[in-house]
């Protein structure tokens, strides 16, 4: 069995460590194989086998040469097959082994699907594309856009609505807390003292510069260190300066920061904030693009469109793929990527003017992308400013009280810094009260009838003002990401034609020209009912396959409902054949109700039935009679048959006597290994001598003579025990019996044993 590549002893390390010890210098030769070699021999080196018994025999077992030529003893396990079966085996164990083939048929029938199923091109992924080509699916695709642009009709009404009713909300929100604040007088005196504030701030803002540029004239003239101050206090004006003017700008883009959810007179941005100023303006980036593309499409043919939506489908399916990096072409030393082209892909010069709705989104995306840009500025220059004056403290501080020039220029920054801060306080305090009190035309407004106008208008009471105001604010939000998904999800959908479109071509191209592929053309001709001539080129198929009347429609359909349902199909046979497997994997004991245990028994009895009606069967256990059935019901297994005179009698296997259980399970075994040919086999029946009786072994004789076994009537070696003492019995015997007494003494007295033809 080692020689045949199979361990003997894998659960067994007690007789692996035995045989290892004791099985000593031992050269094994086969003479008369059959195949590639005639004869082979094996030096065993026990001495270079593992301790432990491994499962997988390696060169350690021996030294083989094939007709002589030294070779690898792996090329043995090829030639070999040797077959050990013991006489302790019971009669039950014939449905196991029953169960064992089953399962292996099984588990070659599911290899063998599976190879099927590999072999229809990824009929996983062939199918998925042939319904996406199918005019099912367009028709689909149809339907779900017309209804995503309904939904998208319906939300842009809902947003006309709630848009106005958000603002005139926000402006009543705005005019209630002016309200709360004070009467019109009070606000256009608060107005007229700020503005009275900031002339004054102003002026001491230029008496402050003037100041400074004087300490800073005086402080450049000092020493070294003077000089060294007096640069970094210009620059620092400088970035007050550049604050300043940047604070004003985001002033005046108040609105385009409210409107996006962040607050109007924040001086910089925290990261959630930052975070929501760059959905803004990828929401607006999206918009804008996509307003573009429609504008632009306006401008371009039919033909163009088309073009470009089918080169736009690849691209997506690219940057899908994670290939947007990839470098597509160089133009002019600039190289060109999926991500690149795709971003310029459709663009044309359209102007502002054609399209109003353009010339808004532009200009959001403008403002937006300048907030962003200013608060970054903004951070940046407060960061220069503040390593400046750190510097400014670094340079020379032990002096800094006895020196005049450094304390009149420090002193110039302060009183700057301070002016300039005020006017910043006041611009935005003056900017949001003008905001609330001016109307368009500069006239003030009568902010609490307008609050009750707007209050009545939409019948909403004054203590619910803010949870409205939050509500409706919320549904804008809210209905503005529901309009841009849709929007998303309707350019998607008209993108299927052009992508339907390509994947046809792209299938007829396959089946004219990939032989693996080959068989969906023959399909699509029998479905089409077209009579094509066998002898056509493959040229000719691949030219007619680029032609878009190459399948009609009805043709496509019928491909994408047969493939598909072949599919399905085969998956339901790979599931139920791979459940059957398993099954077949278990104890026959553990065998259930269900259909499927169900069916295993079934095939289980039937093959058991089939192989113990062997007439040398019938004759040694069931009477000569004939069976009926076996049954693997209520837990013990029965055999049922009718003897010669008509009784019919069962019996649990269990009840059979041990030769008996032992001659039903060797049919059944050596029926298997005579189902599986190999030329070069050896099967051996071991350990029958306390089970096989004398009148019992001419059944046995019978059976491997039979013409059922015919294939192992040369490759089967019966293991009996001596009985009797042959060298000591020579005196007692003569004739024919003395001869052969003579010659298996002889045998056992050089070898330990002897072999003869069995014949019962």
């Amino acid at each position: 069995m080692l020689l045949s590549g199979q361990q003997p002893y894998l659960d067994e390390p007690a007789s692996w460590a035995s045989m290892r010890r004791l099985v000593g210098p031992i050269t094994i030769t086969f003479r008369g194989l059959a195949g590639a070699a005639s004869e082979a021999s094996v030096r065993l080196t026990p001495n270079l086998w593992p301790e432990r018994p491994a499962e997988r025999i390696g060169d350690w077992v021996g030294e083989l040469t094939l007709d002589g030529e030294a070779t690898p003893v792996a090329e043995l396990f090829d030639l070999l097959d040797v077959v050990h079966l013991s006489g302790t085996e019971r009669l039950a164990d014939t449905l196991s082994q029953q169960t064992g083939r089953l399962h292996r048929s099984l588990s070659v029938v599911n290899a063998r699907l599976g190879c099927l199923y590999d072999a229809r091109a990824d009929l996983g992924e062939l199918a998925e594309r042939l319904v996406q080509a199918s005019p099912a699916q367009d028709a689909a695709d149809r339907a779900r856009r017309k209804a995503a642009q309904e939904q998208l009709t319906d939300i842009a009404d809902r947003l006309d609505r709630a848009r106005p009713f958000a603002d005139d909300l926000t402006e009543a929100s705005m005019f209630a807390a002016m309200v709360e604040g004070g009467s019109v007088a009070e606000h256009q005196e608060k107005l007229k003292g700020l503005q009275q504030q900031l002339e004054e701030a102003h002026e001491r803002v230029r008496l402050a510069e003037e100041a400074q540029v004087k300490a800073l004239a005086e402080l450049s003239q000092g020493n070294q260190v003077q000089k060294a101050i007096a640069t970094r206090e210009r620059r620092v004006q400088t970035l007050e300066r550049n604050l300043t003017k940047q604070l004003a700008r985001l002033s005046e883009l108040a609105p385009r920061l409210e409107a996006a959810g962040l607050p109007s007179d924040a001086e910089s941005l925290g990261p959630r904030q930052l975070q929501t100023l760059d959905r803004a303006i990828e929401a607006a980036a999206s918009r804008q693009y996509r307003i573009h593309l429609a504008a632009a499409s306006s401008h371009r043919t039919r033909e163009e469109n088309q073009l470009v939506d089918d080169v736009r489908v690849v691209l997506d399916d690219a940057v899908g793929s994670g290939l947007s990096e990839t470098v597509l072409a160089r133009v002019h030393d600039v190289d060109i990527t999926v991500q690149g082209l795709r971003s310029g892909l459709g663009y044309l010069p359209v102007a502002d003017s054609d399209l109003e709705e353009l010339t808004a989104a532009n200009r959001e995306l403008a403002e937006l992308r300048e907030v962003a840009d200013l608060y970054a500025k903004r951070e940046k220059a407060n960061r220069d400013r503040d390593e400046l004056l750190e510097e400014m403290q670094q340079l020379d501080p032990d002096a800094a009280d006895h020196d005049e020039l450094r304390k009149r220029a420090s002193n110039a920054r302060t009183e700057l810094d301070d002016a300039t801060a005020a006017v910043r306080a006041l611009n935005m305090r003056i900017g949001a009260m003008s905001r609330g009190v001016l109307g368009d035309d500069g006239e003030v407004i009568d902010f609490a009838a307008r609050l009750t106008e707007i209050l009545e208008q939409h019948s909403v009471e004054a203590d619910q003002l803010q949870p409205a105001l939050s509500a409706a604010l919320m549904e804008v939000a809210t209905l503005t990401q529901e309009a841009s998904e849709t929007e998303a999800r309707i350019e998607e959908l008209a993108r299927s034609e052009q992508r339907r479109r390509r994947m046809r071509s792209s299938l007829r191209r396959e089946a004219a020209s990939d032989p693996d592929t080959a068989w969906l053309g023959e399909l699509a001709n029998k479905v089409n009912g077209a009579q094509r001539a066998t002898t056509r080129s493959a040229e000719d198929m691949a030219e007619d396959s680029l032609t878009d009347d190459d399948w009609p429609d009805a043709t496509w359909q019928g491909l994408a409902n047969h493939v598909c349902q072949f599919k399905d199909t085969m998956d339901r046979l790979v599931a139920a054949v791979g459940g059957l497997e398993a099954i077949a994997a278990r104890p026959i004991s553990a065998l259930a109700a269900t259909p499927m245990d169900s069916a295993v028994k079934a095939v289980v009895e039937e093959e058991a039935l089939r192989e113990l009606s062997a007439r040398p069967i019938v004759d040694a256990l069931f009477d000569g009679g004939a069976l009926t059935r076996v049954s693997l019901e209520e837990g013990e297994s029965t055999i049922t048959w009718h003897t010669p005179e008509g009784e019919s009698r069962t019996r649990p296997m269990s009840a059979f006597s041990s030769g008996q259980q032992a001659l039903g399970f060797m049919r059944a075994r050596l029926q298997q290994v005579a189902d599986e040919a190999h030329e070069n086999r050896l099967v051996f029946l071991d350990e029958f001598g306390a089970f096989i009786s004398a009148e019992q072994r001419r059944p046995l004789a019978d059976l491997l003579t039979s013409s059922e076994l015919q294939a192992l009537t040369d490759q089967v070696v019966v293991v009996l025990p001596l009985q009797a003492d042959y060298g000591g019995e020579l005196d007692q015997t003569t004739g024919e019996l003395h001869t052969q007494y003579e010659r298996r003494a002889r045998d056992v007295d050089a070898h330990g044993y002897f072999t003869e033809k069995f014949q019962g």
